[in-house]
C-alpha cells in the first residue's frame, strides 16, 4: 500500500463474494461464518444508527471499484424524505440499508446485484477479458429462513418482495447476505476508457455547462476588473508621474500621494521573520499545487491508483521545501534579519502545525476505531519526511539565497518613520481585510463545493481541466484585488501594506472557513462530536493553507508593484 492509500484508509481485503467469468446469476447466497448471526444481531442498533446516517459499503474487482449506477432509493419508492445526501444516485460505493424516512422502518441492504462488464481482448491467439465497468444495486430481500428462496427464479427487482427491517432482525430473524450478477460485453469500452463512466457520472462532471457557464461569467467578471483596475491604475499613475517628474517646479512643489511615503515605503515590517517565513511557505504550496494540476492534466495521477493523489501531494510538498527556504532567505536578506532561526521557522511551523493537527487527527480515528486511522510506523515515515528531508532541504534552500546579494528597495528607507495619519472607515485595516477576500474565493466557489462534495460526500472529482481553469481566473483576481488595495493605501499614507497584501486576498482563510461552516450545516450529515471535531480540524488546515497561498500571491505582487512604481519616479 502506497502512504496515501493508508492515510486514506483504503485497506483492502478479500470479500465472500465468488463470481464465476461470463456466467450471469440471479441470486447467491453468501458462506457467512460461524457466529455471524449472533454478531449481526447483538449490533444492530449501532449498524441501523450507520444506515441513518448514509454510511455506505465499498468493493473492487480488478482495482475498479464498485458504484450506484443512477438507480433511486428503493426503486423510487419512497413515500417520505430522506436526506438529500443520501439521494443522489451516482456515488461510489453502495448503500447500507434504506433511510428510516423512506418508508416508515430502516431497511437493511442484504442483496447486492453486480453488473460486471467486460472487453474481449485476443493475446497470443487466445480470448482474453478486462473488466471495464462495475456498478452494484442494492435491494432488501426477507429471505426464507432457510434461505431457499433464494435460486434463479429470484429478480428482487422485478418483482414484489418484502423487505427486511431492523425490526425483523430484533425479532430474531436471521440475515441471508446474497448477491447475483450480470456480465455485459462492452466492445466500445477499452482498458484505457474505463474510468470515463466513473468521470462523467459524477456531480462535478455530470453536466460540463455548469462549469462552463460559471467559468465564463467568473472570466467576464475578471477581464471587467482586469480592464478596470488596469485603466484606473494607469492613468492615476501617469498623472502622478506626470506630477512627480514634471520640470516645473510649480506642479512638483508639494510631495503629495504615494510619493509621500517613499523613505518608508520599503522599511521593514514588524515580525518580519515570521512574514518571510509564511511567504516562503506559500511559494511552496502554491509550486506544489501548480505542479499537481499539472500531472493531473497530463493523466498521470490517475484515479486508478488508489492513493496516488496524495502520495504525490506530499511528496512534492516535501521535495519543493528547498523553494521555501530560498524565498524566505531572500527576504530575510531584504529586511536585514539574516538569521538562521527565522529559516527552521520557515521550516517548521507550518508543517509543525499540520503534522500536529494530522497526530490529533489520528488520535480520534484511532479511538473511535476508523479505518484511516494511521498505524505508528506509517506517522514515523511522515515524521522523518518532513525533519529528516523537508527541513534540510529548506536549510539547503536558505543557503543559497544568503550567498546572493540581497534585493535592494527601489528607494532609500527613511532613518525616522512617518507617522501613518488617521484613515478613513472605507481605508481602515479592518475594512480592508475583510471586504476584498471575498473577490477571489467567489470566483472559485463552484469548484470549492464540488471538491467538498468529492471530499465530505464520497463524490467522484476528476476534472482537472476546469479546476485549472478556475485556479488561472482565481490567482489574477487575488493579484488584481491585492495591487488595487494596495495603491490605495499608498495613496492615503498607509505604508503598513506588507502583512495587509498578505492577507489581503484571502483573508488568511477565515472566508473559506466561514463558507466550511455553512456547508457542514447545509450539505453534510455529520453526526458526532468525534466527526465534527474533526470536520473542521481538517478545513481549518485547509482554509490556513488558502489564506497562506493567496496572501503569497498578494505579497509578491504587491513587492513587484511597489518596486516599479516607485523605480520610476524622480527623487531630491
Amino acid at each position: 500500500q502506497s502512504l496515501g492509500e493508508v492515510i486514506m484508509g483504503d485497506k483492502v481485503q478479500s470479500s465472500l463474494y465468488v463470481f464465476k467469468a461470463l456466467k450471469n446469476e440471479s441470486c447467491m447466497l453468501l458462506s457467512c461464518s460461524a457466529g455471524s448471526d449472533d454478531l449481526a444481531k447483538n449490533n444492530i442498533d449501532e449498524f441501523e444508527k450507520m444506515i441513518n446516517n448514509g454510511y455506505r459499503g465499498h468493493t473492487s474487482i480488478d482495482n475498479l471499484p464498485v458504484y450506484n449506477p443512477g438507480v433511486p432509493i428503493l426503486d423510487g419508492r419512497c413515500t417520505g424524505i430522506v436526506p438529500s445526501e443520501q439521494t443522489y444516485p451516482y456515488q461510489r460505493g453502495y448503500a447500507l440499508g434504506v433511510h428510516k424516512n423512506c418508508i416508515g422502518e430502516t431497511l437493511i441492504n442484504n442483496h447486492l446485484h453486480f453488473t460486471i462488464r467486460y472487453h474481449t481482448v485476443v493475446i497470443e491467439g487466445k480470448n482474453m477479458f478486462r473488466i471495464v465497468g462495475l456498478n452494484a444495486v442494492p435491494a432488501s430481500v426477507k429471505h426464507n429462513n432457510d434461505g431457499g428462496d433464494c435460486d434463479a427464479s429470484l429478480n428482487p427487482f422485478a418483482q414484489q418482495i418484502q423487505y427486511l427491517t431492523t425490526g425483523d432482525v430484533r425479532a430474531g430473524r436471521k440475515i441471508w447476505w446474497s448477491y447475483g450478477a450480470t456480465w455485459i460485453e462492452e466492445p466500445s469500452i477499452t482498458w484505457a476508457m474505463r474510468w470515463d463512466e466513473y468521470l462523467s457520472t459524477s456531480v462535478a462532471d455530470s453536466n460540463a455547462k455548469v462549469h462552463w457557464e460559471y467559468i465564463i461569467v467568473s472570466l467576464i467578471i475578471t477581464i471587467c476588473m482586469t480592464f478596470v483596475a488596469s485603466i484606473n491604475l494607469l492613468r492615476a499613475l501617469h498623472r502622478d508621474y506626470n506630477r512627480y517628474n514634471s520640470p516645473d517646479p510649480d506642479e512638483n512643489q508639494e510631495e503629495i500621494g504615494w510619493k509621500l511615503v517613499h523613505a518608508d515605503v520599503f522599511r521593514p515590517p514588524v515580525h518580519a521573520k515570521t512574514l518571510s517565513a509564511v511567504v516562503g511557505t506559500g511559494v511552496q504550496i502554491t509550486l506544489m499545487v501548480i505542479t499537481i494540476i499539472f500531472f493531473a492534466l497530463l493523466g498521470l495521477l490517475s484515479p486508478a491508483a488508489r492513493g496516488m493523489l496524495l502520495t504525490a501531494v506530499i511528496l512534492m510538498y516535501v521535495l519543493l521545501s528547498i523553494t521555501s527556504g530560498y524565498v524566505c532567505g531572500k527576504l530575510l536578506m531584504m529586511f536585514e534579519q539574516k538569521e538562521w532561526r527565522a529559516v527552521f521557522l520557515c521550516g517548521t511551523l507550518f508543517p509543525g502545525a499540520i503534522f500536529g493537527m494530522y497526530l490529533f487527527i489520528d488520535i480520534l480515528n484511532y479511538h473511535a476505531g476508523a479505518s484511516d486511522s494511521v498505524p505508528f510506523t506509517k506517522l514515523l515515515l511522515l515524521f522523518f519526511l518532513w525533519v529528516g528531508i523537508s527541513i534540510p532541504l529548506t536549510v539547503i534552500g536558505a543557503s543559497f539565497a544568503f550567498r546572493q546579494p540581497a534585493i535592494e528597495p527601489s528607494v532609500k528607507i527613511g532613518r525616522l518613520a512617518r507617522e501613518v495619519p488617521e484613515q478613513r472607515v472605507q481605508h481602515s485595516v479592518p475594512f480592508i481585510w475583510l471586504l476584498p477576500p471575498l473577490a477571489p474565493l467567489g470566483c472559485a466557489m463552484l469548484e470549492l463545493k464540488f471538491i467538498y462534495a468529492s471530499v465530505w460526500q464520497g463524490m467522484v472529482y476528476y476534472v482537472f481541466g476546469f479546476l485549472a481553469i478556475v485556479f488561472v481566473v482565481w490567482c489574477i483576481t487575488a493579484i488584481l484585488t491585492t495591487l488595487v488595495v494596495v495603491y490605495y493605501m499608498l495613496c492615503y499614507e498607509n505604508y503598513h501594506w506588507w502583512w495587509s497584501s498578505l492577507i489581503i486576498p484571502g483573508g488568511m482563510g477565515l472566508h473559506l472557513m466561514a463558507y466550511s461552516v455553512y456547508y457542514y450545516s447545509t450539505q453534510t450529515d455529520i453526526n458526532g462530536f468525534t466527526g465534527t471535531l474533526i470536520y473542521f480540524t481538517v478545513m481549518w488546515t485547509v482554509s490556513l493553507m488558502y489564506g497562506i497561498v493567496s496572501g503569497t500571491l498578494g505579497f509578491i505582487s504587491s513587492l513587484a508593484f511597489a518596486r516599479t512604481i516607485y523605480s520610476n519616479i524622480k527623487l531630491d
